[in-house]
């Protein structure tokens, strides 16, 4: 009988080591489930340091990103360099100081990740000799855009970006920007972008925000990409 019991205990401490660790990771995130279609992304991106909660329970995987936000992911992605000494002329007008995402803005924008936008001001009123720029930190971000910069990422990176063949099966493919085409066709070669269904239709959505859900996906995606080049 005591050798059960200390059988029995031992069962118990064993497991007790593992359920916590479970528990944990099934209750991180109140509105991410263990069922959705992101929680591997947003596991990987919480695990890498890449994405934080937007509290200390929630991830909140429907909300917009920013283009705050998407910048410090890049940053994070980097290896969070610091600035270089010579900055350029140039500021942004509307990144306080101080803010977390002024140190990434700053530094992708030398590295010519993610641009701001210049604006006409009078030579009297601005510091002489400065171009002037808003970031606009708040915009939301579009699926193009970020198409746009994960171009723009990997081949900073040193990635093959070359041109690749691919699917056209979008009903709106026409409603990509000129500009974004070449990112966007690029993304959808490589399966870091692959639409959404809506009504039998398979859509990019160029013009519609990203979500905190995609980009967590899409990051995770990402790196294995990375891993096979």
């Amino acid at each position: 009988m005591k050798k059960l019991l200390t059988l029995l205990l031992l069962f118990s401490l064993v497991m007790g080591l593992f359920l916590p660790t479970a528990t944990a990771m099934e209750g991180r995130f109140t509105d991410v489930s263990s069922e959705a279609w992101y929680y591997e992304g947003v596991s990987y991106v919480e695990e890498k340091g890449l994405m934080n909660g937007t509290t200390s329970e929630h991830f909140s995987p429907n909300t917009a990103v920013s283009r705050a936000m998407m910048v410090t992911v890049l940053w994070r992605l980097a290896g969070e360099p610091k600035l270089p000494e010579e900055l350029g002329a140039w500021l942004y007008w509307d990144i306080p100081s101080g803010t977390y995402y002024e140190l990434p803005a700053f530094w992708a924008k030398e590295q010519e990740l993610m641009l701001g936008y210049s604006v006409p001001y009078d030579p009297n009123d601005a510091p002489g000799g400065l171009d002037v720029y808003l970031f606009r930190p708040d915009d939301a971000l579009t699926r193009e855009q970020l198409a746009t910069l994960l171009y723009r990422y990997a081949k900073w990176q040193g990635m093959d970006v070359g041109a690749e063949a691919a699917p056209t099966d979008f009903s709106d493919e026409a409603a990509v920007s000129p500009w974004a085409a070449e990112a966007m066709q690029w993304c959808i070669a490589k399966g870091l972008i692959r639409g959404t269904s809506q009504n039998g239709s398979l859509l990019l959505n160029p013009k519609g925000y990203t979500t905190r859900a995609q980009l967590a996906t899409i990051l995770l995606r990402l790196a294995e990409l990375q891993k096979k080049a």
